[in-house]
């Protein structure tokens, strides 16, 4: 007899994970079937991976962008998409890479790593040219060992250049300044040739001279600098300058800036309002080239180099409209050979004599420093006193002193002592800081008073102005343009003999500057503003405190109707009904 045995089996713990996870695989892919939008991300921070750099140093003035090392690219040349982050004006900003971790491209100087530099083995480098589309490239070795300093400057090669070098290379000088109160700088004649669609701007090709704001030269040394050449480092004392460079014949060229203007015919900065007289396709000429005010530190080492720059100038249009187009102009950029250490040693100090009727004066800044003879109306070099408690001696021309007062010095600040006389004819002194970083607070503050950073405003091309009032028999004065109106709270009810400190300056901006300006004074009173007009006292005009206008007119330039910097303008003297000898003077604190 048969049987039959009924087995009814139990799937095993195994065997049910192994069904869980088929059908878990299965349900995957069958979602996997569906259409799905992935969030793809950016990643936007900076490097911040260690390079260690060699002495060796690529000086970008040509505008490039790339740079590949031994067959390594070490910019990015994708651009990613639009980061929602950034500022309006980074909003499509490159990637950052390990050797540029800011930007991923090439910017005005890069030290090459030591990790590509190989004793007896050249290091070979392509940089290629910012245009896309038109995009050059040069390739050039560097046989070095990366303990001596040297610079290779990288020259414009898009296609608009004429034949030249591309690459040059200059020793450069990592050595401190011999006094600790100077910087070093020198002056590099790179200027080339190339072309430009459809217009010639002014010919630039001569020997440059670096000079000051007023066209003094700074030195024989960098003076008439040959094309193709440098000069050798000048020690200079520190402090705020606009430098400008000069060509053999006194013309000045422009700087080179961000979608910075020229007008063709003078690289001036144009006045649009206005047609050129001689060609009508241009406007008119402000008579000013743009040349940033910057302040040079002490220990610092700076090179300034003079090579063809994509700027803009104004084309024809429609009508009376300009269209802004893209040229080439030799234009000049400043370079830091050495970032100089932060200043907490050293003041500036100088003497104003806001007298009339007075005697020379000499400033005395502890034993061991004095200016010159100052005569009434007139201001001083200035003198670079370590920074500290200080006694400041004012000495007439006999050496009698009739002024003495002791003040704190503050490192990097610049400091003036006016010497003016009270209603007595008694000689009295004003301790006035001055702001030579032509940068004011805007906004509201907060609830204790500060405004910070995010509100400050600074310019580098600017027209700054601090008005004093140092005549005693006025009780209180108003300053204005020529038709009466005043500049703010910088200008109005200033009291005798006490300087404003919040936000003292006036900034004159616009298209303005290209006109003439005239400080007019005003007797005002608390309820009345600017009040009545004090005709006796002859207005300041800005045309007459351009130190050489002969800069212009020897350059056949017109004579601009004033010129950047910043200044300190003041009423003194005395107005009373048997004296009127009140006067308007200024001060030019940049030089």
């Amino acid at each position: 007899m048969r049987k039959t045995l009924n087995i009814k089996l139990q799937p095993s713990g195994v065997l049910r994970t192994c069904i869980f996870g088929l059908a878990v695989v299965g349900l995957l892919l069958f979602n996997g079937c569906k259409k799905t939008n992935l969030d793809y991300t950016t990643d936007y921070r900076e490097f911040t991976d260690a390079v260690t750099a060699s002495l060796i140093r690529l000086v970008n003035i040509g505008e490039n962008r790339h740079i590949v090392v031994n067959g390594d690219s070490l910019t990015n040349f994708r651009y990613p998409p639009a980061n929602p982050e950034a500022s309006p004006e980074a909003h499509t900003q490159v990637l950052p890479t390990k050797y540029f971790p800011s930007t991923g491209q090439l910017g005005q100087t890069w030290s090459v790593p030591i990790e590509f530099i190989t004793p007896g083995t050249p290091t070979e480098i392509r940089f290629h040219s910012g245009a896309i589309l038109r995009q050059k490239q040069h390739t050039f070795s560097i046989d070095r060992d990366g303990r001596i300093p040297m610079d290779y400057y990288l020259l414009k090669i898009e296609e608009e250049m004429h034949d030249g070098p591309n690459v040059i290379e200059v020793p450069r000088d990592v050595t401190a300044p011999s006094r600790p109160d100077h910087f070093k700088i020198r002056l590099l004649n790179f200027v080339r040739t190339f072309d430009n669609y459809m217009v010639t701007p002014e010919n630039l090709m001569t020997p440059m001279t670096l000079a000051y704001a007023d066209g003094t030269p700074v030195s024989p040394e960098t003076t008439n600098v040959p094309i193709g050449q440098w000069s050798a480092y000048v020690e200079v004392p520190y402090g705020t300058y606009q430098f400008k460079v000069l060509t053999a014949d006194g013309r000045q060229v422009p700087m080179a800036g961000t979608s910075h203007t020229i007008q063709l015919a003078t690289s001036a900065i144009p006045d649009i309002r206005h047609r050129d007289p001689d060609n009508n396709n241009m406007p008119a000429s402000t008579g000013l080239v743009y040349a940033e005010m910057q302040t040079y530190q002490p220990g610092g080492v700076y090179s300034i180099a003079v090579h063809p720059y994509w700027m803009k100038y104004n084309a024809p249009g429609a009508g009376t409209a300009w269209i802004m187009t893209d040229v080439l102009q030799n234009a000049f950029q400043v370079i830091r050979d050495i970032a100089p250490p932060l200043n907490n040693s050293y003041a500036r100090v100088q003497l104003v004599n806001a007298t009339l009727d007075g005697t020379p004066l000499r400033l005395q800044v502890g034993p061991e420093l004095e200016t010159e003879a100052v005569v009434p109306t007139a201001y001083s070099r200035y003198l670079t006193a370590v920074a500290g408690t200080r006694q400041l001696l004012v000495k007439d021309a006999s050496g009698n002193a009739v002024i003495q007062r002791e003040v704190d010095l503050l490192a990097g600040r610049n400091y003036s002592l006016w010497v003016y006389a009270d209603e007595n004819q008694q000689l009295q002194s004003l301790w006035v800081s001055n702001n030579l970083a032509a940068s004011e607070l805007w906004g509201d503050a907060d609830d204790r008073g500060n405004y910070g950073d995010p509100f400050r405003r600074r310019y580098t091309f600017p027209f700054a102005y601090r008005f004093l009032h140092l005549s005693a028999d006025l009780d209180e004065i108003t300053f204005t343009n020529q038709v009466g109106s005043p500049f703010g709270s910088t200008s109005t009810h200033l009291p005798f003999g006490i300087a404003k400190d919040d936000n003292p300056y006036h900034f004159y901006l616009g298209t303005q500057y290209a006109d003439e300006l005239v400080f007019m004074l005003y007797r005002s009173t608390p309820t009345e503003s600017p009040g009545r007009w004090i005709s006796d006292v002859t207005g300041l005009s800005t045309q007459d405190m351009i130190a050489n206008k002969a800069m212009y007119t020897q350059a056949n330039r017109n004579i601009p109707g004033m010129e950047p910097g910043v200044y300190t303008v003041a009423v003194i003297g005395e107005y009373q009904d048997t004296k009127k000898n009140a006067r308007i003077m200024y001060v030019k604190h940049t030089e």
